[in-house]
């Protein structure tokens, strides 16, 4: 009797309900689900794979992120995305907020302004965000070569920081800089260039961690995403709250 009792205490305390009757084959229901932001980094030039985020919030743990399915049409200039989850009947759900974000990959646009349309629950699109994409005026994946940046953390304070961590490959590259952009409302970009010794002669494989800290800006209050390029072309990103 006490184990059971002291099984309610802990379900009580996460708030943790029952969903619908399950599906009959144990599948979840896929759901179309408008997100709470859409972000799109600037910067992106016609030869650079254009990438977007998407952030929301499931109510409880029967929540799980899907796919994202999208269009382009390039005559009209419009990106259409459709944003599905799945959702887990029949099953214990504990009722808290969990956050997500979902990064999703477009490809290669032609120069111009894009809008970027959500479908709704409803079954109609609302623009959400537009993203310029600039005429590449070289041959250059990026402007600069940015640092193999392992992992971020932002803290919050009269002066908030990011800090960036990760291992140059190389004994002739160092950081030269970490530029912060605040170019575009919720979004926070973080350049970190490197710089190569030409003195060198020969460049070891040496593995070298760095670590470095900038300052940022406050922000407008709300959802902010840090968006941080990598050398690789991928980025690490993160939403976090300004208050």
């Amino acid at each position: 009797m006490k184990f059971y009792q002291l099984m309610f205490s802990v379900v009580s305390m996460l708030g943790i309900a029952t969903t619908t009757q399950a599906n009959p084959n144990f599948q979840p229901d896929t759901v179309i689900e408008k997100p709470m932001y859409v972000f799109s980094a600037p910067g992106f030039d016609d030869n650079d794979e254009m990438e977007v985020f998407l952030y929301g919030e499931f109510s409880n743990t029967c929540g799980q992120v899907g796919p994202i399915e999208f269009e382009i049409n390039h005559e009209k200039k419009v990106i259409t995305l459709e944003n599905k989850n799945y959702f887990y009947k029949g099953t214990a759900c504990a009722q808290v907020i969990n956050p997500y974000l979902k990064p999703k990959k477009l490809g290669m646009l032609k120069q111009g302004t894009y809008e970027i349309q959500i479908k709704t629950e409803k079954g109609k699109f609302q623009t959400m965000d537009t993203v310029h994409i600039s005429k590449s005026l070289g041959p250059d994946k990026d402007d600069y070569t940015y640092a193999p940046v392992k992992s971020v953390e932002f803290e919050a304070g009269a002066t908030p920081t990011i800090t960036v961590k990760g291992v140059f490959p190389s004994d002739c590259m160092s950081m030269e800089r970490v530029e912060v952009l605040q170019r575009k409302d919720q979004i926070i970009e973080v350049l970190p260039i490197v710089k190569f010794d030409e003195n060198k002669s020969e460049c070891l494989s040496k593995p070298t961690e760095f670590t470095e800290v900038a300052d940022v800006k406050k922000a407008e209050k709300g959802k902010v995403l840090i968006h941080v390029r990598t050398m690789n072309g991928q980025s690490l990103s993160q939403v976090v709250d300004f208050n």
